[in-house]
């Protein structure tokens, strides 16, 4: 029983499962703020989209990533003969569901974002030898992207108050990851190091790197709490999210203690914005 208990942590932390989960964070916090139902395809396509995506940059980069991440490399290998199976199933099952949902405008979405997810490693990535912390920006607008998918979804008449509020959320779920891809890019640095990758913990070292992910957490709150206050149109459900960043913190000081946990909880911010939003609906 410990044996699959293991197992099954690892396939969750080494899988992609817990960045899958995050967009799903993103979904639902976009449905929330923009009062709709968080209906089963919000929550099953954007999971297994992202899983495809995740997964295909992992196979990708799995012998650069045995010199750091040998533990994580080594699950990944034990699932190989596996993956072509699991990938054909779950690019199978979403085009069910775009079938089911027959709508085109939201097929295009999400296929799109499934192609340029795709072309990442292959392409993208590299441009970060070139455009420092380029990766992280690329990342960043795919998950800043997902707070679409309810509009396409259900079709939602653009408003000017519909513009506004997904813009900021957009902007702010951009800046998040920018943030949270950078203290992730503290446990790759040996590896970008050696494909000549420019990651800000390269650029400016690991301990200020740290320092500036505080600040920033900081001033982006302050900025916030800013907004809604000024802002009519932007509800002061908004500040929910600045209750996860206390937890990020914990994150860093454990990265900075070179604990891998650290990586774990800060990458789990978006997945944690599920738990307190089921909350308050609870709550109300």
């Amino acid at each position: 029983m410990k044996k699959i208990g293991s197992i099954i942590w690892k396939e969750f932390i080494y899988g992609g499962h817990l960045q899958c989960l995050g967009v799903v964070g993103i979904v639902y916090s976009s449905t929330y703020l923009l009062n709709v139902t968080l209906e089963w395809v919000l929550f099953v396509v954007p999971y297994l989209l992202f899983y495809l995506i995740y997964i295909n940059d992992r196979l990708k980069g799995i012998v650069i990533d045995e010199k750091t991440n040998k533990e994580r490399t080594e699950h990944l290998k034990k699932c190989l003969s596996f993956l072509p199976l699991i990938v054909l199933l779950v690019f199978f099952a979403i085009s069910l569901i775009l079938i089911y949902v027959s709508s085109i405008s939201f097929l295009i979405f999400v296929f799109t974002l499934l192609f340029f997810g795709i072309l990442y490693p292959f392409y993208f990535k590299k441009l970060t030898t070139k455009i420092i912390a380029f990766k992280n920006i690329y990342v960043a607008s795919f998950f800043s992207i997902t707070t679409l998918f309810p509009v396409f979804y259900y079709h939602l008449s653009i408003s000017k108050e519909l513009v506004l509020l997904l813009t900021i959320f957009t902007i702010f779920v951009f800046i998040k990851t920018i943030l949270m891809q950078i203290s992730l890019d503290h446990k790759d640095v040996i590896a970008d190091k050696e494909i000549g990758l420019k990651t800000v913990p390269i650029i400016i070292g690991k301990e200020r790197s740290v320092y500036f992910l505080k600040l920033a957490n900081i001033f982006l709150a302050f900025i916030l709490m800013l907004a809604v206050f000024y802002l009519e149109y932007l509800p002061v459900e908004f500040l929910i999210f600045i209750i996860g960043i206390p937890f990020v913190f914990w994150g860093y000081q454990l990265i900075e203690k070179k604990n891998y946990f650290g990586y774990i909880i800060t990458s789990s911010e978006f997945s944690l914005w599920i738990i307190l939003i089921a909350i308050i609906d609870l709550i109300q």
